[in-house]
């Protein structure tokens, strides 16, 4: 799938910029969203966050902050 060309090389490319609207509730992560992107939009004053969902080694689901 190419988004803004014709030719893409990969399953899914973008020519430009990808926005995440994350407006809406975060769901609970487990294995159903395990590999979903998230972004934290914060109040005035503090930074959003940008967190994946992920398990560790122990099989342990959990949003993990990567900014």
């Amino acid at each position: 799938l190419g988004v803004g060309m014709t030719a893409p090389t990969q399953k899914i490319e973008v020519s430009g910029g990808v926005r995440l609207n994350t407006a809406t509730a975060k769901p609970t992560c487990d294995s159903t969203t395990r590999g979903t992107f998230w972004v934290v939009q914060a109040i005035a004053g503090t930074k959003d966050d940008v967190q994946v969902c992920a398990k560790d080694a122990a099989n342990a689901y959990a949003w993990r902050v990567i900014y």
